[in-house]
């Protein structure tokens, strides 16, 4: 009788096991691709106001400056500023967001130049966390006279 009872819990937990396990495992991967979806639009509605503020800079002219206070989403690896692949002197802000099949590149089309504080296109990736972040635009002159916009992380 006792081997009977035994047999009879281990079907019992081997049916909750045979349940439990691919529930708990779809209900993660659910949360994960809902989390990374979030991330990308929210990175994507934060490079939109980086570069609509940025134009709103440019055309105020020389001396205007900006300073945005927004959250940057979870999984953001770096922003760069890029030369647009087709329009010539036109640049892209990239955001690169972690997800868990790799990399998404959130690309925003600017119709105004702009560089970084150092002009190496990236923004420095120590302050590219997420979190609460002050990001600076400010209308600037190159030794050329030309007017662009530089971006800057302040915190």
């Amino acid at each position: 009788m006792k081997g009977q009872a035994s047999m009879d819990f281990l079907m019992v937990m081997s049916l909750l096991f045979i349940i439990l396990v691919p529930t708990v495992s779809l209900f993660y991967n659910y949360t994960r691709s809902t989390r990374e979806q979030a991330a990308i639009t929210q990175s994507g509605t934060l490079a939109k106001q980086i570069i609509s503020n940025a134009e709103k800079v440019y055309y105020f002219g020389f001396g205007s400056r900006l300073t945005l206070e927004l959250t940057m989403p979870e999984g953001v690896n770096s922003i760069k500023v890029a030369p647009h692949g087709i329009l010539e002197g036109q640049k892209e802000l990239v955001i690169n967001v972690t997800t868990g099949d790799g990399y998404a590149e959130i690309v925003s089309l600017s119709k105004v130049p702009l560089e970084t504080a150092d002009f190496t296109g990236a923004l420095q990736d120590e302050k590219v966390t997420s979190g609460y972040k002050r990001i600076q635009v400010e209308a600037k002159k190159d030794p050329a006279g030309l007017l662009y916009v530089e971006i800057r992380v302040m915190q």
